[in-house]
């Protein structure tokens, strides 16, 4: 069902006339949708490489159930993050090539990695963190 949404998603910015519950879609909405799109999309591909994996080395267990149901979910939320990000120009801002905008294509293909592996995101800002605000001793 996520692997749906996340494909109507990307879908409704590239088909014209289709419209979200209704709504057509504005403009301006097009790149974050394609990102969360995309990220949700990588979700469960990561979601799916990651149960596929357990089964293989008979390591399954039922009490992983939902994570691998909210992989999607982090995955569309790690796609939004990277579209911030991406505004902010942080990451992935305004790259051309010749008369191509090439920004928005790697927005797309970090926020499908970023999808897929979400923990090594997480990892990064959380090193990112450290190293800005240095470690807290416990006393």
């Amino acid at each position: 069902g996520t692997l749906a949404v996340g494909v109507y998603a990307v879908a409704i910015t590239f088909i014209a006339n289709l419209t979200l519950f209704g709504i057509l879609v504005n403009p301006i909405f097009t790149v974050p949708l394609r990102a969360i799109g995309w990220g949700a999309i990588g979700g469960v591909i990561g979601a799916l490489y990651a149960l596929l994996r357990a089964v293989q080395r008979r390591e399954y267990d039922p009490a992983f159930n939902m994570g691998y149901f909210g992989k999607p979910v982090l995955g569309a939320l790690m796609g939004a993050m990277l579209f911030l990000l991406s505004q902010a120009g942080i990451l992935a801002g305004n790259i051309i090539i010749g008369d191509f905008k090439a920004g928005p294509i790697f927005l797309y293909v970090f926020a499908v990695l970023a999808g897929f592996k979400h923990e090594y995101v997480g990892d990064f800002f959380d090193n990112l963190m450290k190293s800005i605000f240095g470690r807290q001793s416990p006393k």
